[in-house]
């Protein structure tokens, strides 16, 4: 098996990185991809410190004498580290971060851990020192203290300072000072022009103890008739971003927000509502959304950190505060040409590594099993450019160490992974998120036409994960400045509200953008998967769209027996999927059009499969058993004696069918018991399998026919095996299922059925991402060679190597072709 030794680090922030309790003792258990990186093998010797900032470090050493720890072996070959010297300040289920590098491993609280202890003790702090709580505001102008005391915070209302002021309108920031005075005794930052113009990233932002916002301008997202996207669309894009970013670097105890319309739907259907519950419960917020109807229908947010309660904010109340003179000092942040400042920075970085002959990198965002990374990495390889992924994240930690483990050419020494949900990590944690590309699929979760109807969606952003995953991928865009991205989803992503803040704010970045449906099968792929594919080149790289010159690749002679294992028929793969039948025949009774799905040999395409595939549902690719309709035939046969003995001499003297007999006979016992719910020795056994069986070992298969004919119950329950293999399928196995999507075999080497099949239906088409990547390759060298083509030689020999590679025969010598 494959290593993960060929990396930077991994930092694991996942679901099972918490701390566990034992005899009032907290210990962890440590990831395996994390233990392997470190060289944490079976038997190694470390010594653990606890540092004055509550980090826990576990270091290789190399005289055992000095080490106060054993990697210890559980579970098979599974290495496992009982950490128990924990802090003390972690109590049981907090969440950890876990950061491996070579020969150290260094645990501390998960970032949201952190952040809800900061916020509410800063809060408290206010509260016990008597001091002014300090308040930021976006878009709620003098309509803040109102709203503090909409949710009951009347002492809290009187006794605020507003450190940070954001307003589209100038005025709004004129009359609140006017009117609110005593909200302005303290310097703060006020953006109050152009504020699409103001980078955000750059500008100091302290804490806050609570953020006031009316959001209610973001609902116009999506609401323009212009197909062609317009100022207000990019400038409501960057409002809408800024939310989210002033949210996490203030990180406020509390938010107090409202969404007005004089149309209740647009209240009540508003996606802003449900992003926003997913996000702050991401943040470890309590979240309380009240609909209040009238002449102006009004949603009224409230959002407290998860230990502070609204009894505890009501309560508050200073008694001795000095009061001041309202400040005239005020920091006004200017707007700046940033975006210029940005596009030429990311092609000249991309135009200098090109023509210098280093490396592209690449960043991805919910990496799954890499299968885009690596159909990318080809891509740009065919093109002949080198490329890396400099950095990954993804949620599933089975998911991840697949990638790491069997997809080593697209990671390196000066990679890092995070294994983790994204919406939760801090990407303003100082690492420097620069590339040059970002290849990314955003789940689909919440919108594909099965994740509506199964959840009962109104809209996509209506499901918890759906609306605060992209945000998170926006966050990291922004941070990569990248020259070129990639993202692909199902059909319809493209129609969502994700996408209606996703392309105006690509577009005022200073993108062009290309958008298409794209279809597995014309690219050489056996699955007919459309699939949403937009390409994002920085605008003066290229103009027009990119994927509308991309030409297919089809091989008409292709079958689907060119994509299968070949597969006896006595394989236990074999199954009738009788509930199936059964559910296919009420389906159409109600009039539901989810029809079963099969496929053979002869088949040019088969349709989606998909991330549950193991779970054999119905409306996905079954393969059909060869043999179905002369079994069919011998059903209908067996039924009349008098051609008993003729159909059981055909049917046992075909090449392994006397087994698949005895597994069909089998399973229907099995199946008869569970229905049943029989045990012990009230089980039914399969008498036809115990003789077919007798009969192999004793090779007397010529007189079953005899004992059979002069047999009733044997009668019946062979003809019943005939039926139930006349409808035999089966599912593809995993490495099958890579042929159909074109997926290299070893990308999803070494894992079982279930994970393989889930990697691979949330996978791409390979060949397809291949050539998006080559055309990309095609259109970036000759952006670099520009002007440059007199002053550099015609061929530039690439090395593979990366910096501080150490086995350099791991990537093979490609050369650079740069024409005009």
């Amino acid at each position: 098996m494959n290593k993960v030794s060929h990396i930077s680090s991994v930092v694991i922030e996942g679901k099972n990185s918490v701390t566990g309790s034992e005899r009032g003792t907290q210990f962890y258990f440590a990831n395996q991809e994390a233990l392997e990186l470190a060289e944490f093998n079976i038997g190694s010797k470390f010594k653990s410190i606890t540092t004055e900032n509550d980090e826990l470090i576990l270091e290789l050493v190399d005289n055992p004498n000095e080490g106060n720890g054993t990697v210890s072996k559980k579970a098979g070959d599974k290495r496992i580290i009982d950490t128990r010297r924990l802090p003390e300040s972690w109590a049981k289920g907090m969440k950890l971060k876990i950061t491996a590098t070579k020969k150290k491993i260094i645990i501390t609280l998960h970032c949201t851990e952190v952040e809800v202890k900061e916020r509410e003790n800063n809060l408290r702090n206010r509260f016990i020192n008597n001091e002014n709580v300090k308040i930021g505001e976006m878009f709620s102008g003098s309509k803040m203290k109102k709203m503090l005391k909409e949710n009951g915070l009347v002492n809290l209302a009187n006794d605020c300072s507003c450190k940070l002021a954001i307003e589209v309108d100038q005025s709004k920031i004129q009359n609140s000072m006017s009117e609110y005075y005593d909200f302005w005794m303290e310097k703060g930052n006020i953006a109050c022009k152009d504020i699409h113009n103001v980078d955000f990233s750059k500008i100091e932002l302290e804490q806050l103890d609570g953020l006031i916002a009316d959001l209610t301008m973001l609902n116009n997202i999506g609401q323009s008739k212009s197909k062609e996207i317009n100022e207000e669309d990019e400038k409501l894009s960057t409002y809408f971003l800024a939310f989210f970013e002033i949210l996490r670097r203030t990180n406020p105890a509390f938010i107090i927000a409202e969404i007005n319309s004089s149309d209740i739907k647009m209240v009540t259907r508003s996606p802003i509502l449900s992003i926003l519950e997913g996000v702050f419960d991401s943040l470890n917020y309590n979240c309380n959304i009240e609909i209040e109807e009238g002449e102006t229908n009004k949603a009224k947010i409230r959002a407290l950190s998860k230990n502070i309660t609204l009894d505890e904010l009501q309560s508050y109340d200073q008694k001795y505060l000095e009061q001041k003179e309202a400040c005239n000092d005020h920091n006004y942040i200017e707007p700046s040409n940033y975006i210029e400042e940005r596009i030429i920075e990311r092609e000249e970085r991309l135009k200098h590594k090109l023509l210098n002959n280093m490396y592209i990198e690449n960043g991805s965002c919910f990496s799954g099993g890499g299968i885009a990374d690596a159909a990318s990495h080809e891509g740009f390889s065919k093109s002949k450019i080198n490329s890396y992924c400099k950095y990954g994240f993804e949620i599933e930690e089975k998911y991840s160490a697949s990638n790491l483990r069997n997809n080593r050419a697209i990671w390196s020494d000066n990679s890092h992974f995070k294994i983790g949900d994204i919406s939760k990590i801090n990407l303003y944690d100082g690492f420097d998120y620069k590339t040059e590309g970002n290849i990314s699929g955003v789940p689909c979760v919440g919108h594909s036409v099965a994740g509506i109807s199964k959840n009962g969606l109104k809209f996509p952003e209506e499901h918890k994960l759906a609306g605060k995953l992209f945000i998170s991928y926006l966050t990291v865009i922004k941070a990569a400045n990248c020259a070129y991205t990639t993202l692909e989803n199902v059909k319809g992503f493209m129609k969502s509200f994700s996408m209606d803040v996703i392309r105006p704010l690509m577009s005022f970045f200073g993108y062009n953008i290309s958008e298409k449906l794209m279809t597995g099968t014309d690219f050489g792929a056996i699955e007919d998967r459309e699939r949403f594919v937009m390409v994002c080149i920085s605008k003066n790289i290229y103009q027009n769209n990119i994927l509308e010159e991309i030409q297919p690749v089809r091989d008409q002679d292709q079958r689907l027996g060119d994509c299968l294992n070949h597969i006896k028929h006595s394989d236990p793969s074999w199954y009738w999927y009788d509930y199936l039948d059964a559910k296919a025949v009420a389906d159409k009774a109600k009039g539901n059009d989810f029809s079963q799905q099969f496929v053979n040999e002869k088949s040019v395409k088969c349709g989606v499969i998909s991330k549950g595939y193991k779970k054999a549902r119905s409306t996905e690719p079954f393969i059909l058993w060869g043999l179905r309709e002369q079994f069919s035939d011998f059903f209908l046969n067996s039924k009349v004696k008098m051609n008993l003995r003729k159909v059981c001499d055909e049917v046992f003297s075909i090449a392994d069918i006397p087994e698949m007999v005895i597994h069909f006979a089998e399973t229907s016992a099995k199946r008869y018991n569970l229905r049943n719910k029989l045990k012990g020795d009230a089980k039914v056994k399969s008498k036809l399998a115990g003789l077919v069986r007798d009969s192999l070992l004793n090779k007397a298969l010529n007189e079953i026919s005899e004992i059979i004919e002069n047999d009733n119950e044997l009668h019946k329950e062979l003809t019943e095996t005939l039926h139930a293999m006349s409808k035999a399928t089966r599912l593809f196995y995993v490495n099958e299922h890579a042929n159909c999507k074109k997926v290299p075999a070893e990308l999803v080497s070494d894992l079982s059925e279930t994970t393989g099949h889930e990697i691979l239906g949330n996978g791409v088409i390979f060949t397809l991402f291949v050539e998006v990547a080559r055309k990309i390759g095609e259109t970036i060298k000759a952006f670099a060679l520009g002007s440059y083509k007199d002053a550099i030689p015609n061929t530039i020999s690439v090395l593979t190597e990366l910096p501080n590679k150490k086995e350099k025969n791991t990537f093979e010598q490609l050369e650079f072709q740069l024409t005009a």
